[in-house]
């Protein structure tokens, strides 16, 4: 695929999804070095009572959640949403 096909299809994406996914990306970039699994460890970690590193959520499923559907497209598209989306802008897309 090439880039301004993943470009539009990484767009497409972002614009269906809701704000608070959305955030998970953006999270994702500044918080945890562009690492889903980082993220999910340290939301594994706040569900065992263990230190976490942010307060996602108060609906840590819904941001597991989140992240698989997230991590599924960016797996299947070859595609990293951290370019895609402005990071300063709360997840408007570029």
């Amino acid at each position: 695929m090439s880039s301004p096909d993943k470009a539009k299809l990484a767009k497409e994406f972002l614009n269906s999804l809701e704000q608070p996914v959305k955030v998970l990306i953006i999270l994702r970039e500044e918080l945890y070095d562009g690492s889903w699994e980082l993220m999910l460890n340290d939301l594994q970690s706040r569900l065992k009572g263990e230190p976490f590193i942010y307060k996602l959520a108060n609906q840590i499923d819904a941001d597991i959640q989140g992240i698989a559907k997230i991590k599924a497209f960016e797996e299947k598209n070859g595609i990293d949403l951290g370019k895609y989306i402005n990071l300063s802008t709360e997840g408007h897309v570029q």
